[in-house]
C-alpha cells in the first residue's frame, strides 16, 4: 500500500494533536499527580496568556522552539518525547 503524503495543514494538525495528548495528561483537575489543574495555571507559569496556550493546543498558533521547550520542561516531558515533537515541528515549518 502506497504511503499518502500529508498536506502542510494536515501535518500541522497532526503535530498539534500529538502535542496536546502529551501535555493534557499533565493538566487535570481530577488527577492529584498532575502538575497543573488548569491551562490557566500552566500559562501563568510559562508567562503567557491562557488564550495563547489555548491557541497552541488548538492548532491556531505554532509555538517557538523556546516556548515548546518551556512547555515540555514545565510538564516534565521526557527528552525523547521533546525530540519527537521538535522533529515533527521541523517537518511542518
Amino acid at each position: 500500500m502506497a504511503k499518502v503524503a500529508l498536506t502542510p495543514m494536515q501535518k500541522r494538525y497532526a503535530w498539534h494533536a500529538r502535542m496536546e495528548r502529551m501535555i493534557k495528561r499533565h493538566i487535570s483537575r481530577r488527577d492529584p499527580e498532575a502538575e497543573y489543574s488548569t491551562q490557566t495555571e500552566l500559562a501563568h507559569d510559562l508567562g503567557i496568556t491562557r488564550t495563547t496556550l489555548s491557541n497552541i493546543f488548538s492548532g491556531r498558533q505554532l509555538p517557538t522552539l523556546t516556548m515548546l521547550a518551556r512547555i515540555c520542561v514545565a510538564c516534565n516531558i521526557s527528552a525523547d518525547e521533546v525530540g519527537q515533537l521538535v522533529i515533527a515541528l521541523g517537518e511542518i515549518e
